[in-house]
């Protein structure tokens, strides 16, 4: 469209245009390269890192993970590390983000967040990270550690280091996509049988899964997400329940004269 307003996109070319429906608000990145949140029933102009710009379409979701953004809370755990707000390096057109710091222990250090799911379904959960020194592994495990998907991802460079799953896990596909400014939203598919709940983890790596940690390096976070769909969506941020983003609607008149 060359122009929008709430409710409609105008086309281009000849005189047909879409109206636009989409009853919540919903995310995409602008042309500066933040992700901001756009209102109700505005079309949504989706700019890429290559200079592309997508309109951006997308079906129903939800987040389960019904804190996504603010990772110093209690109801992520945290296993040699600790976890900071910050207020200077973001993805996001508020500036917040989370800085992820390691122990000085030589360990693994992960942050974990239970999620209650439908049993059976495919599973989604994705981030968007930033390294402060240190790669991320992410996974979806169940709540007694046995079965678990992940990727594993060079966070200087977009680069797969690993992926795979165990126990009675599946692992269905993964996607990193580079967002700017050292920026990767990463995301991992799969299935984790005969459950109702799993822990949504973020593990810092560096040659391994467990290494000496020297008590400052890290990664930035932010965006945390959990769908229950075989991929994953646009950020849909929630703060203390899930959140469900409606799907984009855009509809348009057939030109006078069409016969069906």
């Amino acid at each position: 469209p060359n122009a929008f307003k709430s409710g409609k996109a105008y086309n281009v070319i000849g005189s047909t245009d879409f109206a636009v429906l989409r009853n919540t608000s919903a995310s995409r990145r602008n042309s500066l390269g933040l992700i901001i949140q756009e209102v109700s029933n505005i079309v949504r102009l989706d700019y890429q890192v290559n200079g592309v710009t997508m309109l951006l379409v997308e079906p129903q979701r939800t987040n389960l993970n019904n804190n996504s953004n603010i990772l110093t809370t209690s109801d992520y755990s945290k296993s040699n590390l600790s976890v900071v707000a910050e207020t200077s390096i973001s993805p996001l057109s508020t500036g917040l983000s989370n800085r992820i710091i390691e122990d000085s222990a030589n360990t693994t250090k992960g942050i974990f967040k239970n999620v209650s799911i439908s049993q059976n379904l495919a599973i989604t959960i994705s981030g968007i990270y930033k390294s402060n020194g240190r790669n991320i592994r992410l996974l979806c495990l169940s709540t007694n550690f046995a079965s678990a998907f992940f990727v594993t991802v060079n966070l200087t460079n977009g680069a797969i280091i690993d992926s795979g799953a165990q126990g009675t896990a599946t692992l269905s596909g993964f996607t990193v996509k580079d967002i700017g400014n050292g920026w990767y939203s990463i995301s991992a598919t799969g299935i984790i049988p005969n459950v109702s709940a799993v822990l949504q983890a973020s593990f810092l790596f560096d040659t391994s899964v467990s290494y000496q940690g020297n008590g400052s390096a890290g990664v930035y976070a932010v965006a945390m997400q959990l769908e229950q769909a075989t991929s994953a969506s646009s950020s849909i941020f929630t703060n203390g329940s899930a959140v469900t983003r409606n799907e984009d609607v855009l509809t348009v008149s057939p030109p006078a004269g069409t016969v069906k």
